[in-house]
């Protein structure tokens, strides 16, 4: 999966591509104080409206259940449609929109700190 981290003091951004979040400290090199701001979608937007947990999944580069873990704890939008749960296109590219701008707005903050 691709994360997008801030280092707190530095108030750096960087992208990184890994497969667990605890692999993140060896990626980027830094010792500790980040924080993970926001994912970045690995493959290219479907043409569907309405997407499929394996869509999702594939389109952000994460594991199927990683998927279902976020529905369960409302960390993703989604809507259930009987028994089955469906995504909104749109809905998951707002999400992720408003994940880069929290991420943009903490980054000005540390600065005119």
């Amino acid at each position: 999966m691709k994360l997008r981290v801030v280092h707190i003091e530095l108030g750096e951004t960087r992208i990184v591509n890994v497969q667990r979040p605890t692999e993140i400290l060896r990626e980027t090199g830094w010792k500790k104080k980040l924080i993970i701001t926001a994912l970045v979608p690995t493959g290219e937007a479907p043409t569907n409206a309405i997407l499929s947990r394996s869509e999702v999944a594939e389109w952000l580069g994460v594991h199927p259940m990683t998927i279902a873990y976020w529905c369960k704890n409302n960390r993703i939008p989604f809507q259930r449609v009987g028994k089955n749960t469906a995504y909104n296109k749109h809905k998951i590219l707002a999400w992720l929109q408003k994940q880069n701008e929290a991420c943009d707005r903490y980054k000005k903050k540390e600065v005119e700190s």
